[in-house]
């Protein structure tokens, strides 16, 4: 078992968070707006395992339910977490209803032949220029290209420069542009939009998010 002795608790919990993600999209998708749900974004899970401190993969369980129930065709899913989302891309690999973008730092898994499936490897101490400009030359050609029903937006705060894990050399200023920019290139479409929190380390990830929650807050939206 990934989680050994097994602990009830941690399970409870991943079931919690699983479930945040699925009613976040159930909300976008009724009502075409924003929704966060900071617990969520374990994109290390695999199909048969977990991985990486991630037990489930609440991305795919949302996904999956929401074809399920007809609510769902195109999804895009765009992390932006220091670490590669290889539990997505397994998931989703011969899916070419899901296109998932990603820009990290080293790739945990080399997965290709699928038309919808963008990784960009970064090297270590990447700066605020070439990160952004790296993203924004990108994702505008991925939502034309597309044109997804629905975007997934791990926002992941561990490409943060005080990180504790990462060694990305991203500034708090820099990564509210990073936020901001996928945010307006979605809701410009008028797409549902689900923000999950992924990865973040240190006494000072809290910044990240809260910048970007206000952002949005402010801006009524």
């Amino acid at each position: 078992d990934y989680v050994n002795p097994w602990d009830e608790y941690i399970f409870e919990y991943f079931r919690y968070v699983g479930g945040g993600t699925v009613l976040a999209v159930d909300h976008a998708l009724r009502h075409e707006t924003t929704v966060f749900n900071l617990g969520g974004g374990y994109h290390h899970a695999h199909p048969d395992r977990g991985e990486g401190f991630c037990l489930i993969n609440d991305v795919a369980i949302a996904i999956r339910k929401m074809r399920k129930l007809a609510r769902l065709k195109k999804t895009l899913i765009i992390d932006l977490d220091y670490h590669q989302g290889n539990g997505n891309l397994l998931y989703f690999r011969n899916d070419e209803s899901t296109f998932t973008f990603s820009v990290h730092a080293e790739s945990w898994n080399e997965i290709g032949g699928k038309r919808h499936n963008v990784n960009i490897e970064l090297p270590s101490h990447t700066g605020d220029e070439k990160y952004l400009k790296t993203i924004k030359s990108e994702l505008p050609r991925i939502f034309s290209l597309f044109q997804p029903d629905l975007v997934f937006y791990i926002a992941g705060s561990d490409p943060y420069i005080l990180d504790t894990l990462g060694d990305f050399d991203i500034s708090e200023e820099g990564l509210l542009k990073r936020d901001m920019f996928v945010y307006k290139e979605s809701r410009n479409r008028n797409l549902p939009f689900v923000v999950l929190g992924g990865g973040g380390y240190g006494p000072d990830s809290w910044k990240i998010y809260y910048n970007f929650i206000k952002r949005v807050i402010l801006k009524g939206k």
